[in-house]
Order: C-alpha cells, then structure tokens, then sequence
C-alpha cells in the first residue's frame, strides 16, 4: 500500500516565483514543509505541459483576479495529474494553492503551498529574494549580537520555539502584501505553533473513532491518567479589569515561532491572538509591555504586512532576551522579507542566539542549514546532533525530520553513514511515534506507511497499519482516508466492507485534494482491480448524488471515473 510517498532524494529543475509566490515562502516553510516525493521534475511530462499550459503562468498579484481563477481550474484535472504522479513544480503547487484558497479550502490551500515552498527552497535557496519586486529602501532589522556572552540588553536569549528553514513568523507574510489580507489570513495564518489555547501536543486520540464502526475492532494507542476537573476558561471579558500584560500573557501564550503539529492548532493560535492583540497593545501603551507582548503584536503586524513595525517589536523583544524573537528576525534575514535584504551572515547569527537560549525550533532551523550548507558548512555531523538535540527535547517537527533521516537517509550523502549510525529503522520509527502521539499528521501517515510491509526495514504489522492508518484518516488526509477505504475494500487487516470502502473513496474525493487517479493505490504504487461490490456500492452513491447515470454494473470505466472526478469541485 503506498498511499504516501516516502521522502527520497530527487533532482529538481530550478523554478522561479514570482512575488506573488515569495509571500507565501516563509509561510509555507513554516507549516512543517517536507520533500515532495517522487521522480525528477520533468518539463515534457504530458500532464505537467498541460497543466501550466491550461493555467498559464503565475505571475499575478492577490486577490487573484476571478478570470485566473477559472483559468487554473480549467487546468485542475492535469495539475493534479501532474501531482499524483510527482512530476508536480513549485508552480504547480503553488498554482492550485491559489485555486484552492480562492474556493475557501484552507488547509488543502496551505498543504500546497507548503509543497512550492520546498520545492523553490531546493531549487537554488535564494528564489524569495531574486523573484521579489522592487522594495522600498531597505531598513535595518537589529542584528544579532556578536555571541552568547552578550549582554542582557543586546541578546540574552531565553528557551522559546523558533521555526524550522523559515518561521511560523515570517508565514504571515503570506497574507501581509496585499489589501486582501482579511481574506487569506487563515491561509496565511502566521502564527507559531501550538500554545495554551492549541489542542494539546499529545492529541492523538486513545481509541479509533467510528470510521471501524462493523469491525469490531478499537485502536489503543495508550491510556490517558483521568482528567483533573477542568476550571472554566477566563475569557476576554474576564481581564477587562485586570492590568493589560495579564490578559495579554494568559489570552495569546507563550511565544512560539515553531512549526504547528496540525492546521487546528495553528488556526487556535490565530484566534488566541487576535483575542489577546487590545490587551497587548493597552501593555505596550501603558509601559507594562514585557519580551512576550511586543513578540506577539510583532507576529500580528507581520501578518498584517507592517514589517517595520513587527520588525521594531521583534527586535525590542529580542533586545529583552526572548530567543524566538531572535529567530523572527533570522527569519527576515534568511528569506529576504519586506523591507530586509537576504543576508544569510546575520540570519545565523540570529538563529545561533536563540539555539543558544535552548529554543529547539532554532536549533532544528540550524539543522537544516548544515545539511543544505547555507550560511554554514554542510556538515551532516551538525545536522544529527542539532536535530536530535531538538527531538529529544520535544519538538515533534525535529521528531519528524529526525525519523527521515533515520529510517531513510534524508540529507545524508548517499544516504548511508556508518560512523553516523544511518539507517537506524529502529530509532527511525521511536521518533515517528513520538512525532505522532504528538499530533503531527505526516508522522501518523508514514507510520501507517511504514507497518504495511517489510520496506525499509521495518517488519510489517497489520494491526499496527490499520491503526495507524485509522488515525491518519482521523486528521482529515484525503490520501490516508482512501488509503483507509482500500484497506475496507481488499480486507487488509479488517474485515472486507464495500460499502464502507465505497464511503470512503466517496470522502476523500470531496475533500478536493485529491484526484480519482491517485485514489486507489496499491503495492508499488498500482491499484489491483477494483473489487466488484465495492465498485457497484461506489457507483450507487454516484448516482444518488446526481453525478451518474451508467449501469451499477461494478464496472469502473471512463464515465464512472468522469463522474467520480466532479465529486471535488
């Protein structure tokens, strides 16, 4: 079963994004960016001609014009052609991203802007800054102090999450450019990753929903204590009399610029916010303003598009000695952002000050400049140390990247070390659990991956497929929902259930964000012939919905596929 493609190395043909694209640059790093799996990017592939030739070039501003829009959604069926079989550019992506948001679907529009983002990354690492239009004269961000030993007013740092290869920060960028902000600030949502009023780092729930309803069957993954009896949340309302740094500390949490574990939380901690942004404002007015309140203005202003503004805040909270506010403004350094000029020198010395606060979303940023060699020697040494120096303190994004290079290689020449220790598929898989029981969707997609058979190294273990998969399923994956709708069809693990499988190919292609050629992927990659009864069950929902007029002969032709496609539209 290869509903998910494992990460591999790839060659890429360099892409050029406009700035249209380059606002959503650091955003989409920040959204826990990986690889995009599959073949070399290839020009002449048949799909891909197609699509960029239907959707024409990306070069346009936000709000996208409505004509544009119909234009890439002429092109959707080879864009996601192009996708399905990993030919797809950072323009691809970036593309039905803007399809995608345009229709108000947030997250699939964030999962592929995510996607351009690596790709454009790996492509040359300066495409933000060489495809941006002309900015007004630049104005200077603090620059980092010269070392750890500076002084308390300059850089003291302290331990707060900073963003992996680009920043939850610097995601607001994403939404800052253009008079369309309040329409794509939840696409855009800049904010860091999970904070008091997220959904707790541990949300994977302890037993299987309903999805095995027939089956007999639950999924333990482990018990939780019981639960202390639950005090009421204090609202806004509630700190209308107390002083102002009070409602803004308890209302927006502590800063964090790290990659949020799932599009809930970061979407929570959009809303906590802008929930706390009056109180935080009266405390920056009155005096009482402490590192964490002009850090939290700074992130909403940046997603406003006021970068000097958010950059004066960052550097005030940087200068009171808060390390994620260091990495903000490495962040600006290392993207180009606004009204700052790409310069990788000051952006790792920005990191280098929060990671020497303990910030582990800074330490996992300097992972990744040691493995790609940007500002810093590549030195894979660095990387591994950095990277688990962060997972074993609890960052469930390092958790992840760790796993990869684990159980694959993944930014390793060669893609073995033995001095390293690399492979190790056992250490591989203890930090893909810890990353999933985190929440981290990706992690619990490739767990299922990983227990569907004897592949790298891992031995398969059906009841551990099937429950990994259900919780994949359970974050709303389109891929792992079909993936789940397989297992139901071939009797993988549970007992056969066309009806059930039916539903759930049914789900999957609803979501939009994923393509009837892509549904049904088998060992290798190649679907086995679609069982009859599951077939026919999935025809008579076609049917009921309006969309097919054919025989229920359990025959999946070109006109039941015609059919199934309009599903996602």
């Amino acid at each position: 079963m290869n509903f998910l493609k494992m990460d591999v190395p790839v060659t890429l043909t360099p892409v050029t994004l406009t700035r249209a694209a380059t606002r959503f640059f650091p955003l989409l790093l920040s959204l826990g960016l990986t690889p995009v799996a599959g073949l070399a990017q290839d020009a002449s592939d048949p799909a891909l001609t197609r699509c960029l030739a239907q959707a024409g070039s990306a070069g346009f501003t936000l709000p996208v014009p409505p004509e544009k829009v119909e234009a890439i959604r002429a092109a959707e069926a080879a864009c996601d052609a192009a996708i399905a079989d990993g030919t797809a550019t950072a323009e691809v992506h970036f593309l039905m991203g803007m399809l995608m948001q345009s229709e108000g679907a947030l997250a699939a529009a964030m999962d592929h802007y995510r996607q351009a983002a690596w790709l454009a990354m790996h492509s040359g690492g300066d495409v933000a800054h060489a495809a941006r239009d002309p900015e007004p004269e630049p104005q200077a961000a603090p620059e980092a102090p010269a070392g750890p030993g500076a002084s308390a007013s300059e850089a003291e740092s302290t331990p707060e999450e900073t963003v992996v290869a680009g920043g939850a920060g610097n995601a607001a960028q994403a939404t800052a450019a253009d008079d369309d902000a309040s329409d794509s600030g939840a696409a855009g949502a800049e904010m860091a990753g999970d904070d008091a009023s997220a959904p707790p780092k541990d949300a994977v729930q302890t037993e299987t929903p309903d999805r095995s309803a027939g089956t007999g069957q639950t999924a333990p993954v482990e018990q939780a204590a019981p639960a202390a009896p639950e005090t009421p949340a204090m609202t806004a309302a509630d700190y209308q009399s107390r002083p102002p740094l009070e409602g803004c500390t308890a209302l927006a949490g502590p800063p964090d610029s790290g990659v949020p574990v799932s599009p809930a939380a970061l979407e929570a901690t959009l809303a906590a916010l802008k929930a706390a942004r009056p109180f935080c404002e009266r405390a920056v007015a009155d005096g009482s303003a402490d590192a964490a309140a002009y850090f939290q203005l700074a992130v909403l202003l940046q997603a406003e598009g006021d970068h000097r503004k958010a950059l004066e805040y960052f550097g005030k909270a940087a200068q009171m000695g808060l390390a994620a506010a260091h990495s903000k403004l490495g962040d600006y350094f290392l993207f180009g952002i606004g009204p700052v000029k790409a310069d990788l020198d000051k952006a790792v010395a920005h990191y280098q000050q929060a990671e020497a606060g303990g910030d582990l979303a800074a330490m996992t940023t300097m992972a990744f400049l040691y493995r790609l060699g940007r500002g810093v020697p590549r030195d894979p040494v660095q990387m591994i140390e950095r990277m688990r120096k962060a997972a074993d303190g609890g960052y469930q994004f390092a958790q992840y990247r760790l796993a990869q290079i684990y159980l694959t290689g993944d930014g390793i020449p060669g893609g073995s070390d033995a001095a390293l220790g690399i492979p190790n598929p056992e250490l591989g898989v203890k930090y893909l659990e810890m990353a999933a029981r985190a929440g981290n969707s990706k992690a619990i997609l490739e767990l299922a991956q990983l227990y569907a058979d004897d592949g790298n190294g891992v031995a398969a273990d059906p009841e551990a497929y099937v429950l990994w998969t259900e919780k994949a399923a359970d974050t709303g994956d389109a891929a792992a929902i079909a993936a789940l709708g397989y297992l139901y069809e071939t009797g993988t693990g549970v007992a056969p259930d066309p009806a059930r499988a039916a539903a759930l190919y049914v789900e999957a292609l609803e979501s939009g964000k994923i393509s009837f050629a892509a549904l049904r992927r088998g060992q290798g990659g190649r679907a086995a012939r679609w069982d009859k009864d599951t077939a026919r069950a999935f025809q008579t929902i076609l049917r009921e919905r309006g969309l097919y007029d054919g025989a229920i002969d359990g025959i999946v032709g070109p006109i039941t596929a015609a059919a199934a496609a309009r599903l996602g539209r």
